[in-house]
Parts: C-alpha cells; sequence; structure tokens
C-alpha cells in the first residue's frame, strides 16, 4: 500500500470515527453538519405496519374571533430556519429570564451537566415584542402563542391516519 493511501485511508476513518464518537456521548455533541444519519426529531419510525412521526404546530388566536389558529412557522421564525423549532422550544423560545441546559451523557456514562445562562430584562422584552410583531403581522393576538407537537401513526397498506395522539402542549405568554 502506498504512503498517500494510508494517509488516506486514516483521514477517511478519523472523519467518520471521531464524530461517531462524540455522538456516542451524547446527540447533543453530534458535529453539525452530521457526517452521520440523522436521529432524532426529524427521521420517521417505520416498521411493517405503521409510519409514525411528529407533527409540530404553532397557534395563536385569531384577532376578530379569539378562535385559535394555525401560525405559519417559518414567518414567524423568519430568519431562523424553521427547523429549529425544538432548540427554540426546548429554551422556552428565549422569554424566560433564565434559560437552563441540561446536558445529559448517553447511558449514563456521567452524571448530568446544567448550566445557567441569564437574560437581562431588555434582552427579555425585545425578543418579547420581536414575537409581539411577527404574530401581529399574521393577524392574530400578539399577547400568547401555543407550540404543540402530534404524534401520527399511519398504516403503510392504507395510507390512513390509525392514531393521533397530542404529545406536549405549552403555551407562552409574552410580557409587555
Amino acid at each position: 500500500m502506498r504512503k498517500i493511501d494510508i494517509i488516506l485511508y486514516l483521514v477517511t476513518l478519523l472523519l467518520l470515527l471521531v464524530p461517531y464518537g462524540i455522538m456516542v456521548l451524547s446527540k447533543k455533541l453530534e458535529p453539525y453538519p452530521a457526517i452521520i444519519l440523522p436521529d432524532g426529531s426529524s427521521t420517521v419510525l417505520h416498521d411493517d405496519e405503521y409510519i409514525t412521526y411528529s407533527k409540530v404546530e404553532l397557534l395563536g388566536r385569531d384577532t376578530l374571533n379569539g378562535d385559535l389558529q394555525k401560525i405559519n412557522i417559518t414567518a414567524f421564525l423568519d430568519p431562523i430556519p424553521s427547523n429549529r423549532i425544538y432548540g427554540l422550544m426546548n429554551n422556552s423560545f428565549g422569554i424566560n429570564k433564565v434559560r437552563n441546559d441540561t446536558f445529559f451523557f448517553r447511558k449514563e456514562i456521567l452524571p448530568p451537566l446544567i448550566n445557567s445562562k441569564y437574560y437581562s430584562e431588555l434582552e427579555v422584552k425585545e425578543l418579547s415584542d420581536w414575537y409581539k410583531l411577527k404574530l401581529s403581522n399574521q393577524g392574530l393576538d400578539n399577547s400568547e402563542f401555543i407550540f404543540q407537537e402530534e404524534i401520527i401513526t399511519i398504516d403503510r397498506v392504507t395510507n390512513e391516519i390509525v392514531d393521533s395522539l397530542l404529545s406536549r402542549s405549552v403555551k407562552y405568554t409574552l410580557y409587555d
């Protein structure tokens, strides 16, 4: 084997094994962009009979009649990519003055690490005002919005929904 082939082999091995080793410790440590296939909120579970996936919605109240209405997530989060919604939700959309990030290792290799970040009153108010503007632009009441996640199961033969379960529903109140 030539020296260059050995070097290319070792570099390729490092490019695959190091990210995999990091991901084994915790999903949060997986390098971005991922070299390894995705595993998490954007994956679909399936077997011979069913396909199961999660559907995320943001809801707001119509200013005219107060009914709940779907929020256009892409427009609401712009310029933030809409696929970042889980990260935002896991951090209370940044509306709380304290953000506690808990870092869990897989298989309890080490005890969890907790990191707290404190936001100033001004930062919380500015973000809340930004969300209010985004809600108003969609004709919705700007005092609150709701995050919902629904787990949907589809029969692979009939293509019909066989189960739908609301797994999370969190109401976020915006500050004045």
